[in-house]
């Protein structure tokens, strides 16, 4: 049974813009491959672990800066559009 190495969203569930997009889509087509070629397959969507992104607001990577802890400015009156 082959378990492709796709951590993270269901990519054929997700609606995603650029550039996560084109990721997502490169996926898709393995995915439809493997299926094409009568390959056993098992996908497994974890999705994503917020305590990787959350910390820095969804800026992976370690030059991004985390979030102010002292100060927080929230615009707008709270009132939904």
């Amino acid at each position: 049974r082959f378990f492709p190495s796709e951590f993270g969203n269901d990519v054929d569930r997700v609606h995603a813009v650029e550039p996560a997009k084109s990721a997502f889509e490169t996926k898709a087509n393995i995915r439809r491959a493997i299926e094409a070629e009568g390959i056993p397959y098992t996908y497994v969507a974890s999705n994503y672990f917020a305590g990787y992104f959350l910390p820095t607001l969804a800026q992976p990577g370690q030059f991004a800066p985390p979030p102010p802890k002292d100060k927080v400015f929230i615009y707008g009156d709270g009132n939904p559009k």
